[in-house]
């Protein structure tokens, strides 16, 4: 796919999500794209190969990947995120179908893979990865 315009901060996500037959225009219009940057992208292309411009992958490079931060299970962050909302071993387990002594466990590997050790440093983890927003 050639796109000519799109918004950078999405091309992460759609990158992570395995479209990688992609070329982006990344030049200003008083810069010429390099042509032979695009010869080169498409010939890897149509033999299936993937081409990512170098400062696109930089770029890509430099974000963590979309997901469960730090090795986390997909369980193990929505644990975390109803910690942070405040709520009980009891009700997460509630919420979630798990027994209370299985959301003790993940809370202690949550607490192991993160190094924190306070319900405020697990608040403070989840507000900086964006698992809850300020207002709640």
């Amino acid at each position: 796919m050639w796109c000519y315009s799109i918004n950078i901060d999405l091309v992460p996500r759609i990158h992570h999500r395995g479209f990688v037959r992609f070329l982006l225009r990344l030049s200003t219009p008083r810069e010429e794209a390099d042509d032979d940057e695009l010869v080169q992208a498409v010939r890897l292309a149509a033999v299936g190969e993937s081409y990512l411009n170098p400062k696109l992958g930089a770029r890509i490079a430099a974000e963590p990947p979309p997901g469960p931060p730090d090795d986390l299970s997909e369980r193990e962050a929505d644990v975390l995120r109803l910690i942070a909302l405040g709520h009980t071993n009891a009700e997460i387990a509630a919420q979630l179908y798990l027994s209370v002594r299985t959301v003790e466990t993940h809370r202690s590997h949550i607490q192991q893979k993160l190094r924190l050790s306070t319900r405020a440093e697990l608040v403070g983890d989840a507000l900086e990865r964006g698992l809850i927003s300020a207002g709640g």
